[in-house]
């Protein structure tokens, strides 16, 4: 027999699954530009990041975020210091002797939450749920674990869900 067909999901579905919920969608995008190499007359790219983000009454809403190195520099620099702090329990079993390794963590997720959620914090609004769609290196953030300017994690004062493609949102729950 003939393979069933699925749709595929419109613009106005995704948005339709969003309302129902009172949620929002975030979908990152690495992306290139071309640019002239000064003085050699060859083309290069310039890789940044954007965010797209879908919310109530499905208003779409692009956010730059800027330069890609920065950006994955950033990521890096977190994770490597959420690995040392994770060290530092292992050995030494006693958070008040890794202060430093958690104060190191918590300013360097701090400088990437800066880079990746705050400019689309004020798109976002206060909904229930925010849908989470990462491209190329902000799959590794684990963005629930951001540090927020009071002491708190971005989890604790929302709900965050990571979605592998956009469209997703129609099927998830």
């Amino acid at each position: 027999g003939a393979a069933a067909t699925r749709s595929q999901p419109t613009r106005a579905s995704v948005c339709a699954a969003l309302d129902a919920t009172s949620s929002s969608l975030v979908a990152y995008v690495r992306w290139a530009s071309l640019k002239r190499v000064a003085g050699t007359g060859k083309i290069d790219f310039d890789d940044h990041y954007s965010a797209v983000v879908l919310g109530k009454g499905c208003r779409v809403r692009p956010v730059p975020l800027g330069d890609a190195a920065e950006i994955d520099a950033a990521i890096k620099g977190w994770r490597d210091t959420i690995a040392a702090a994770t060290t530092c329990m292992s050995k030494r079993r006693r958070a008040t002797f890794c202060r430093a390794a958690f104060a190191a963590m918590d300013t360097a997720g701090a400088a990437l939450r800066k880079r990746v959620w705050d400019p689309v914090q004020a798109h976002v609004g206060k909904v229930g749920r925010v849908w989470i769609s990462p491209d190329a290196e902000l799959t590794r953030v684990a963005f629930d674990a951001l540090p927020d300017p009071n002491g708190r994690y971005l989890v604790q004062d929302r709900e965050l869900a990571v979605l592998p493609y956009p469209a997703a949102a129609v099927r998830a729950k």
